[in-house]
C-alpha cells in the first residue's frame, strides 16, 4: 500500500513545507503544533504517522452479535485521499456478543504496530 501511495505522500509533505510559510494554512492535523515538532526532530529521517480509528457496529439485533474494527490512516496523505476506505489499512476485527476489552485488545495490536516500526 505505501508503495502505491508514496508519490501522493511526497507530494503532500512537499506542499505541506510550502504552507507552513504561507499565513493562510488549514486547520488539517500536520499543522497543528505537536506534528511540527515531529517533523523537526525527524527530518532527517522521513516518518509514517497513523490516525487510528475503532468503530463497532451492532450485526443482529436479536443475538447482540457486534463487529468492532481498528484500522488506520495515514496522515500525510492529502485529506482528500486519506479516508477513502482503499487508502485505509485494517489493523484488527474483534467480533462478539460483548465489547471487546479494550486494554487487552488494543494492546496486542499497538504492540504488532510497534514491532512492525522497528523493522
Amino acid at each position: 500500500m505505501l508503495d502505491r501511495l508514496s508519490s501522493d505522500i511526497e507530494d503532500n509533505r512537499k506542499q505541506i513545507i510550502v504552507n507552513h510559510l504561507s499565513p493562510h494554512n488549514n486547520n488539517d492535523i500536520m499543522f497543528n503544533q505537536v506534528y511540527k515538532e515531529l517533523q523537526n526532530n525527524y527530518c532527517s529521517s522521513p516518518f509514517i504517522s497513523l490516525f487510528l480509528h475503532l468503530d463497532g457496529i451492532s450485526l443482529c439485533k436479536s443475538s447482540k452479535l457486534t463487529l468492532w474494527l481498528f484500522s488506520c490512516s495515514f496522515i500525510e496523505l492529502p485529506v482528500h485521499l486519506r479516508y477513502h476506505r482503499f487508502n485505509m489499512v485494517i489493523l484488527s476485527v474483534w467480533v462478539g456478543h460483548q465489547e471487546p476489552l479494550i486494554d487487552l485488545w488494543l494492546s496486542e495490536c499497538l504492540n504488532q504496530l510497534k514491532h512492525l516500526k522497528n523493522k
